[in-house]
């Protein structure tokens, strides 16, 4: 089965398809056009004429290793590159593929996935495989055809190993959407995994679990939505998840609500402490995604609720001493999504004025060595850079102050606006 059968040896037993498929995918890896392109045509035709192509994917994503692997870095890279090739495959033809495994197959790909995130040491093949596991449970959860697999991802996401979490809590992240969707039971469950790996060791593991409280505040209006079902003559009011009892619908929704707060105060106690270092600014950039989410589609009664707390913490982070412009610049975006389409709420819960008397003194940002320019001409590229994100914050400190006076009447806007003004003009 092609020339990469021979650099091969294996973990487990890898068949001569797998070898054939393994070195097809080797070369999808390849710098050159034309080899990379004969060898996506060769796996596409792999995927056709074996009914089991789930199964061959899913052992070379878990299995397979270079043979140079152990004497050279390239060796080592061909194996990672391969593995993460083999699981992204998976995940693209599972939805039509799985279907034709047998009840054996299908379980020894979940189990080999499980084991695989569990196992791994390279980061990228273990987000491809937590990838596959999500796709596989969006098919299996429905059905309850893979019951453990919660469970076992709990499990991990408490390990003592700090690849097990992640990979755990990946896994999760990658699949809240599903998860609630099919089993809103499990959106408090899947909030507490993720509210408690904000404070993990680990920062990848911290992500993961900002990224999935990201998921859930998404799918949170959608719990308890009621449908009508015409059944007969009858109609019934059924929920998304097949509850009819307007009772059980309701509690429901309570308990999302107040999830939901919940998961706002931990990404906002998050979002200020990652923002106050560099090497997790990305993590203070997705507790904004959070709000964002919530937002865009959250219920008025939560929007209500959390707004003074994410306004406190977009106002703090836009104006704090230290904080990468980047996070400023996205705290402020962020409010201005608010003015936009939630004025009402922030007139409701008296946030504009304060809102404003953080924002407006932004607009006057003078620039760094504004002050210096007749001592200095030779300005470098930094002083540049600096004078552009300056820049940048007065424009976005001006587009949250020109959304507030479009939104709301003048008199909540203007005066604090003509105050300030007042006593800033020289």
């Amino acid at each position: 089965g092609g020339g990469g059968g021979t650099q091969t040896t294996h973990d487990t037993m890898i068949s001569k398809p797998e070898e054939e498929l393994a070195a097809r995918l080797r070369d999808t890896l390849s710098p050159h056009r034309e080899i990379r392109e004969t060898a996506e045509a060769a796996v596409r035709t792999f995927t056709m004429k074996h009914r089991s192509s789930c199964l061959h994917f899913a052992r070379v994503a878990t299995s397979w290793k270079d043979q140079n692997a152990d004497n050279d870095g390239k060796g080592s890279t061909t194996t990672t590159g391969v593995r993460m090739a083999a699981a992204l495959a998976l995940k693209r033809r599972v939805s039509t593929a799985w279907v034709k495994l047998v009840g054996e197959e299908q379980s020894e790909v979940q189990m080999l996935l499980l084991r695989g995130v569990a196992n791994e040491r390279e980061r990228v093949v273990r987000d491809a495989l937590s990838q596959s596991i999500a796709r596989i449970a969006q098919i299996c959860i429905p059905n309850e055809s893979w019951p453990e697999v919660l469970e076992h991802l709990s499990q991990m996401s408490t390990s003592q190993e700090s690849r097990h979490r992640e990979g755990g809590v990946g896994c999760f992240s990658a699949l809240a959407e599903t998860v609630v969707r099919v089993a809103p039971v499990h959106f408090r469950t899947l909030a507490d995994i993720f509210i408690r790996s904000l404070m993990d060791q680990e920062k990848f593991v911290r992500k993961r679990a900002i990224e999935g409280l990201r998921a859930l505040v998404g799918e949170a209006p959608f719990i308890g939505e009621v449908v009508v079902v015409e059944k007969g003559s009858q109609t019934q009011m059924t929920g998304r998840d097949g509850k009819t009892n307007k009772k059980e619908i309701e509690q429901q929704k309570i308990e999302v609500r107040e999830t939901v707060l919940r998961i706002v105060e931990a990404s906002a106690r998050f979002c200020v402490q990652a923002a106050q270092s560099a090497d997790s600014i990305d993590q203070a950039l997705l507790a904004f995604d959070v709000f964002d989410e919530l937002f865009s589609c959250g219920e008025s009664n939560i929007v209500k609720t959390v707004a003074a707390d994410i306004v406190n913490v977009c106002c703090e982070c836009s104006k704090a001493n230290g904080i990468d412009n980047v996070v400023k610049l996205r705290a402020l975006d962020v409010l201005s999504v608010v003015a936009e389409r939630r004025s009402k709420s922030l007139r409701r819960a008296n946030l504009v004025e304060p809102l404003l008397r953080a924002i407006l003194p932004l607009l006057g940002e003078p620039d760094e060595n504004e002050d210096d320019q007749d001592k200095d001409h030779d300005k470098s590229d930094s002083d540049d850079d600096d004078e552009d994100d300056n820049q940048s914050m007065r424009l976005a400190a001006a587009r949250v102050v020109d959304m507030l006076a479009l939104a709301l009447p003048a008199k909540f806007v203007l005066h604090v606006v003509l105050e300030f003004a007042s006593n800033n003009i020289k």
